[in-house]
């Protein structure tokens, strides 16, 4: 069994307020549980209302898939005009 973690900091563009980055994260995050079988949170930079950092975990028989996976995830938070990733911080592990 593989476990994939990704952490990504992520910059909101068009932020103005705290109200303002919580519903675009919440819109993120409904686009991707849509779409990725994973788990995830907004696990950090929740005081700043440009910045988040989002954590996400998916579980596999497969290193690649969780790979793949991971990948899509970043693609789609970067296919938001107004949301880029900054830094992704990943990891693969074999249980």
């Amino acid at each position: 069994m593989y476990v994939g973690t990704l952490k990504a900091k992520v910059h909101l563009h068009m932020g103005m307020s705290l109200k303002h980055k919580r519903s675009e994260v919440k819109r993120i995050l409904a686009r991707i549980k849509k779409r990725f079988p994973v788990s995830y949170a907004e696990v950090g930079e929740l005081d700043k209302w440009q910045l988040t950092e989002l954590g996400f975990a998916c579980v596999s028989n497969d290193p690649d898939i969780c790979e793949r996976i991971l990948d899509n995830i970043i693609d789609e938070i970067e296919s938001k005009a107004d949301a880029e990733v900054m830094e992704e911080v990943r990891e693969t592990l074999k249980l």
